[in-house]
């Protein structure tokens, strides 16, 4: 939500905010006024150190969207973006419901 405010061109920035329950999962979509991601860039912008065009003379490291993916991910969910039906961004993610997946062994480190 904090990037949807940060991009917006519009004087008055907008986002919207909705949930939607389904029979395994619940899916939350946010949508915004702003300029919108081109298509070629909305699979890059989800990996570390990624920003988008948009992002030039901003603060920030390119690390929200590629941190957001690996939560939601290890969530047994899922994070992606569409291009909003009335202009600007469509980012949703959807998390199962009920309980979360086994969580993984963390990786073992080599003795110091």
């Amino acid at each position: 939500m904090s990037n949807a405010v940060k991009f917006s061109h519009a004087e008055t920035p907008e986002v919207r905010v909705a949930a939607e329950r389904g029979d395994a999962v619940w899916r939350v979509t946010v949508d915004d006024n702003g300029p919108g991601i081109a298509e070629e860039d909305r699979e890059r912008i989800f990996g570390a150190f990624e920003r988008g065009d948009e992002a030039a003379g901003r603060e920030g490291y390119g690390l929200g969207l590629a941190i957001c993916q690996r939560l939601i991910e290890r969530h047994g969910g899922e994070l992606g973006l569409d291009a909003a039906p009335e202009g600007g961004s469509r980012f949703w993610f959807s998390l199962r419901t009920g309980s979360p997946p086994p969580a993984s062994s963390p990786p073992s480190r080599p003795p110091r």
